[in-house]
């Protein structure tokens, strides 16, 4: 065995493909699309938009016709909620990349019309069960294992009203669930 053979075989493939020779007929071949996975926000990001969002909700809460948004279709809610965020930001000077600015409207949105924090864990199918232990401590349990999550709430207070939201929701006539 030669000096290049014997390097060759410690690796799994070589170095350099060899070319081919012979291309696939262009009229057979078939593309596939592959959905692009959406931006994921980083711990950093997360955190600037917490404290944007403990900054502006209070003042866009004051500006907002709680009436008039339940009524809304959510599309045009999210639409004139960013645009009210916007001024909101610009007018505390708090700078926000695209990205962050809609996941700042998602979770506004989520506190108004859904069940705040909880929203992306309920949107996991992986998950079975949530248990709030506090506004710090929020469990998952996903295949049989209970796990920690990063989800928060402002405080006890917020925790009390996702729950009576909650309650409300099952108790009603269309409601289906109930927490365990």
């Amino acid at each position: 065995m030669d000096m290049n053979q014997q390097v060759m075989a410690g690796r799994s493939r070589p170095l350099v493909q060899p070319k081919k020779t012979a291309r696939p007929d262009p009229v057979r071949t078939e593309r596939v699309r592959r959905p692009v996975p959406a931006p994921t926000i980083t711990a950093a990001s997360r955190s600037s938009v917490d404290a944007a969002k403990a900054t502006i909700q209070p003042k866009l809460m004051q500006q907002i016709d709680k009436n008039a948004a339940v009524q809304m279709p959510q599309e045009e809610l999210a639409k004139e909620l960013a645009e009210l965020m916007r001024a909101c930001l610009e007018e505390e000077n708090i700078q926000l990349n695209q990205l962050e600015q809609r996941e700042l409207v998602e979770a506004l949105l989520h506190d108004m019309l859904g069940l705040g924090p909880l929203e992306p864990l309920l949107a996991d199918e992986s998950i079975n069960d949530i248990m709030v232990n506090g506004p710090k401590q929020v469990y998952v349990e996903r295949a049989g294992k209970l796990e920690l999550t990063d989800v928060e709430f402002r405080d006890n207070a917020h925790v009390m009203n996702i729950a009576r939201r909650w309650r409300r929701c099952c108790a009603s006539p269309g409601g289906s669930a109930a927490p365990s």
